[in-house]
């Protein structure tokens, strides 16, 4: 099916030209985090499931976007009252952006396969996750394109 290798490689190539982002992967959720050549901040882009209605105009299909970073600890002793000394917010916030910014961008500009976003579920946050120690966040997305199957 073309139609979803054009989807999966425009939205490879979105986030692998994204300054903030050093590795994109295409595995299972639980699989995030579990390959040790991962340099992050690592976007994950993963499909849920794909249009079965073959006379629609549009084709609509679901995908798992989840950006997350490595947690760095400062080990250093400081006079503080803050708990943590860790950079989780530092975390959040460039994965936010990273993710907000795709949604932005994708919704206000028009692309070569006419990919566009019918709607997306809201951003759960991942504190210290993956058993790996990182944060950021996963929404779903829902992607439609016109439907160039020919019925005959």
């Amino acid at each position: 099916m073309i139609i979803l290798s054009n989807i999966y490689s425009f939205l490879n190539t979105y986030f692998e030209n994204e300054v903030l982002v050093n590795t994109v992967s295409n595995v299972k959720y639980d699989s995030i985090g579990s390959f040790k050549q991962t340099i992050y901040p690592l976007v994950n882009v993963e499909l849920l499931t794909i249009p079965t209605d073959a006379e629609s105009n549009l084709l609509t299909f679901e995908f798992g976007i989840t950006s997350v970073t490595e947690r760095d600890f400062d080990k250093t002793v400081k006079n503080t009252k803050l708990i943590g000394k860790d950079n989780k917010i530092d975390n959040l916030n460039a994965m936010h952006y990273v993710l907000q910014k795709f949604l932005t961008k994708i919704s206000r500009s028009n692309n070569e396969h006419n990919i566009s976003i019918d709607g997306s579920t809201e951003m759960t946050p991942i504190e210290d996750g993956f058993s790996t120690g990182l944060d950021g966040f996963t929404f779903e997305v829902t992607i439609s394109v016109p439907n160039t199957i020919p019925i005959c």
